[in-house]
């Protein structure tokens, strides 16, 4: 039974480690790593809190989160990563129990483990500059098979590890973490622009662009509207979208429309209600469109998958 001075939010889950909720409490440096595993259908959209550098991720999904005033949709096989000191909140509604979970890491490991994994000595979390903190760009990122199975493996073996064993599964987690920073590092240098800084806010706006789409492509959403969210011009953005992504923003919302129309011809969907549910405006459109990408009409796919 939850007390009534815990957290609605913190009471729905599982955990192990040291946890933290900003709800009571100030001070979330000292404390060490921690697990927080909530197994639920509904999750009631919680008050703001402030969390530690931490991976979030639902195995089941989707789970919406709020975090530095954007929204993101968490799906099976992608994980949103916040940063420390950040402000976020969740809300889960599904017709099937869910299996979430948060990653939250020591204060200052992250940048403990990259001085040590560039050859530097180790140092004590008070003792570093602001030069040295990890700074993630938050977006939701592919999981890999390893952070898969390592996520897997500490969720499952948390009620029987050690204290010592946690601290060091949650380590090579957080290193793999790193080891992704790395690579987004390098996605921001490859972007067409003068000043390092340019770039990074320019590969953290055309993200927050293609969660958008990604999150959207049913509704009726416009160019605009992806560029304003993005806050670009709709000339720079299309631009700028088309050369990193290697696809333009309009070319994108077709793909992800005509490839949830395959799913639902799978399901026996009527063509006007796939037009409905993937925001295509006009039947006829719709089959010439799937005719072109696929060299075949939707009635025909239909009867060749069921075979």
């Amino acid at each position: 039974m939850m007390s009534s001075n815990e957290c609605p939010y913190c009471a729905l889950a599982e955990k192990k480690g040291e946890l933290y909720c900003s709800r009571h409490s100030a001070n979330m440096d000292g404390l060490k790593s921690g697990v927080f595993v909530i197994r639920a259908a509904e999750i009631p959209e919680c008050d703001y809190h402030i969390t530690r550098l931490a991976i979030n991720i639902n195995f089941t999904g989707p789970q919406q989160y709020s975090a530095g005033g954007r929204e993101y949709t968490i799906k099976p096989g992608r994980m949103l990563i916040i940063n420390e000191r950040q402000l976020f909140r969740t809300r889960l509604h599904s017709t099937q129990t869910n299996l979430s979970a948060t990653f939250a890491f020591q204060v200052g490991l992250a940048s403990r483990l990259k001085r040590e994994i560039n050859g530097g000595c180790f140092v004590h979390p008070e003792e570093l500059q602001n030069e040295d903190q990890v700074e993630f760009i938050e977006k939701t990122y592919d999981v890999s098979m390893s952070m898969h199975s390592q996520m897997q493996s500490i969720i499952s073996m948390a009620p029987h590890l050690e204290s010592w064993e946690l601290d060091e599964s949650m380590e090579s987690l957080l290193i793999e973490l790193l080891e992704l920073n790395k690579q987004t590092e390098s996605e921001i240098l490859s972007i067409d622009k003068v000043k390092v800084s340019t770039r990074k806010e320019v590969y953290r706006r055309l993200h927050w662009a293609n969660e958008f789409i990604h999150d959207n492509f049913h509704k009726p959403i416009t160019i605009d509207d992806v560029a304003s969210y993005a806050c670009l011009s709709p000339f720079h953005f299309k631009h700028l979208f088309k050369v990193y992504f290697r696809v333009s923003p309009h070319q994108l919302i077709i793909q992800l429309r005509l490839n949830n129309a395959i799913a639902l011809l799978k399901e026996d969907v009527m063509i006007k209600d796939i037009c409905t549910a993937i925001g295509w405006q006009d039947s006829s459109s719709f089959i010439r469109s799937f005719k072109k990408a696929f060299n075949t009409t939707p009635e025909a796919y239909r009867r060749m998958y069921h075979k």
